[in-house]
């Protein structure tokens, strides 16, 4: 464990949850990782106790079945406090997954709190050629689900002031 994580930019209520999902880690003596991120509303002082989860994001050299089978038991400890399954990446798979998902990467590098490795994303260029086209991707698909459900709710209102 770093011996000092930044705990003071994440919000009191999720300390013991991660210092505990930390220890676990730790207790798994072959459990390798390069990287262990928090990122969303913990990382951005938005956590709602109570109501929001805790997002990590895991960066691993190789992600094989067996690797994730290992985490599996991790991961079964801790959801329920609240720590969702984590997004396992490779840095391989940053730099791929930047250029898909540019709005989600530009989020979670503006935004996140590393506990402990070494941070991949100061140097994770996030191509912003396809943030435009991600974002009317979105809004066109939200739009085709407020007609739905619009139509699923018999014409009334309420059907999509919940969206």
């Amino acid at each position: 464990m770093s011996a000092n994580p930044p705990w003071s930019q994440l919000q009191e209520e999720t300390h013991a949850p991660l210092r505990g999902f930390l220890r676990s880690i730790k207790k798994q003596k072959d459990l390798t990782f390069e990287a262990i991120l928090v990122y969303g509303s913990a990382a951005r002082g938005e956590f709602l106790p109570g109501y929001s989860n805790i997002n990590v994001l895991i960066v691993l050299e190789h992600i094989t079945q067996p690797v994730l089978q290992q985490w599996s038991g991790i991961h079964k400890q801790w959801a329920r406090e609240k720590i969702v399954a984590p997004l396992f990446l490779t840095h391989k798979d940053l730099q791929q997954s930047s250029d898909v998902f540019p709005l989600e990467f530009l989020g979670i590098k503006e935004h996140h709190v590393l506990l402990e490795g070494r941070d991949p994303f100061p140097e994770l260029h996030v191509n912003t050629a396809n943030l435009f086209l991600q974002c009317r991707q979105e809004v066109h698909a939200n739009l085709l689900r407020v007609r739905q459900n619009y139509v699923e709710g018999w014409g009334k209102i309420e059907a999509i002031q919940t969206l």
